[in-house]
């Protein structure tokens, strides 16, 4: 504790304030205005202050002192037994690279189909992190379960609860609809969506902004769904896969609503000899920090780096603020230009496509 004071009082001298205005800013305190909270931190940064976690949680614990800082951050995945995916693993990054920049550490913790009973609930009443970030399959009674924890909890992605939480997500209707703008601006008319199917929340959301972008035009989506792994790889007719559908609609572009999807819907075209943007124009949805991508296609991105820092700044901001409402922060997506789309009128001029065996 002595050490701590005195690096508090080093801290209070460099920023020219009071030790009690050092120890509300390292808290996070909002009684402390925000330009001089980010002021002291950043000069506790520099002179290599390290809070004293096992004294702070010590009173927490004897005077029950409510958190209102993020220090030790959980990032609790609901999931079953594969393999972390890629998007998961962006958010981590982002969310690592975060709280470590801030001073503070993350605990990793898995909740999943074969996790041993009870195990959760153990560390939910340990009290060894001050807030939770939600990844995965969270919905209700992932949700009670992290309440156990009794701290201030955000979701960072999709979540399927039925109470409003807060979440820090990419704006998925704002990435399907940027995908259709940009298509129209080319002067397409017939545009098609294919995606996996609507089952998960983000996969509705990117059908809905690409709707919205054609109803704002006076035109019809074209949306159909495909999978890869079904139609097209397990022998049923040409004439019911969703190419062929697309196809007798006449439509000139097509937006790829499933990441991580567009180079086996390329392939699938190609093996049909339909190339791309010679014959049709693509535009991907994808995250190039969370998946491969076609090199150089035209695509809209969603940085999910950029979601996971999100969601500690929501959390920090959510433990400064006990009680308040539920709120929803939107990373916006953006727009990579590539190859893969073309004017309308020029379909036909170029024969690149791609295919891979």
């Amino acid at each position: 504790m002595k050490a701590e004071s005195v690096d508090k009082h080093a801290i209070a001298k460099a920023c020219g304030v009071h030790v009690t205005t050092v120890t509300l800013a390292l808290n996070n305190r909002l009684r402390v205005a925000k330009q001089t909270r980010l002021r002291i931190q950043a000069v506790a940064r520099r002179l290599g202050y390290v809070p004293n976690h096992a004294a702070r949680q010590l009173a927490r614990c004897r005077f029950g002192w409510p958190g209102r800082s993020v220090e030790r951050m959980g990032f609790v995945v609901f999931d079953g037994i594969e393999p972390l995916r890629g998007v998961y693993m962006a958010f981590l990054a982002g969310a690592e690279q975060r709280i470590s920049a801030l001073g503070g550490m993350l605990i990793f913790v898995r909740e999943s189909v074969g996790s041993p009973r009870g195990r959760f609930a153990g560390f939910a009443r340990s009290e060894i992190v001050d807030g939770l970030a939600l990844v995965g399959n969270v919905d209700d009674k992932a949700l009670r379960k992290a309440k156990q924890a009794r701290r201030p909890l955000v979701v960072i992605g999709d979540h399927h609860c039925s109470t409003p939480v807060h979440q820090a997500n990419v704006d998925f209707r704002a990435m399907g609809r940027l995908a259709v703008q940009h298509l129209l601006a080319l002067g397409h008319r017939r545009i098609g969506f294919v995606a996996d199917n609507t089952a998960f929340v983000y996969q509705r959301e990117l059908l809905e902004g690409a709707q919205a972008a054609m109803t704002g035009s006076g035109l019809i989506l074209q949306a159909t769904a495909w999978n890869p792994e079904s139609a097209l790889r397990k022998g049923q007719p040409a004439a019911s896969s969703p190419v062929d559908i697309l196809r007798e609609g006449h439509v000139t572009g097509i937006v790829v609503g499933e990441p991580g999807r567009a180079e086996s819907f390329v392939n699938s075209l190609a093996r049909r000899g339909i190339t791309v943007p010679g014959d049709i124009s693509i535009v991907a949805c994808e995250s190039s920090d969370a998946r491969p991508i076609i090199p150089g296609m035209a695509h809209v991105d969603a940085a999910m780096e950029d979601v996971g820092v999100a969601g500690v700044e929501l959390l920090r901001e959510v433990a400064a603020n006990p009680g308040c409402a539920a709120r929803q922060v939107l990373i916006a997506p953006t727009w990579v230009e590539g190859w893969s789309a073309r004017a309308a009128g020029k379909q036909g001029d170029d024969k690149r496509t791609v295919y891979t065996s």
